[in-house]
């Protein structure tokens, strides 16, 4: 997913606290904390591209962690399904675009 796609990438005009001459960016999980996704399934789970919003303002990052709670997390059995299923439709791409 695009951050755009959410309104969440950067505001190039505003300031940001990381680095002051731009906007300084990176990826959210949409399962989160990364402590807890410990199986390889879970660490595979929580890292395919449609679990991913790349481009994300990190200001905005910090505000999505600070004002909403992780989502439950899913059992064994629905991550298996869904890699397997990811897989199947040629979109398990993980870590990255390509």
């Amino acid at each position: 997913m695009e951050a755009d796609d959410y309104g969440l990438n950067c505001t190039p005009t505003a300031d940001c606290p990381f680095y002051p001459d731009r906007c300084y960016q990176d990826k959210h999980h949409l399962f989160y904390p990364e402590s807890a996704y410990k199986t390889p399934t879970a660490k595979l789970f929580r890292s395919l591209a449609i679990n991913i919003i790349y481009d994300m303002c990190r200001q905005k990052h910090r505000e999505e962690h600070a004002q909403h709670r992780p989502p439950i997390m899913p059992s064994h059995e629905t991550m298996a399904t869904i890699i397997e299923q990811t897989k199947l439709s040629g979109e398990d791409r993980r870590h990255g675009r390509k």
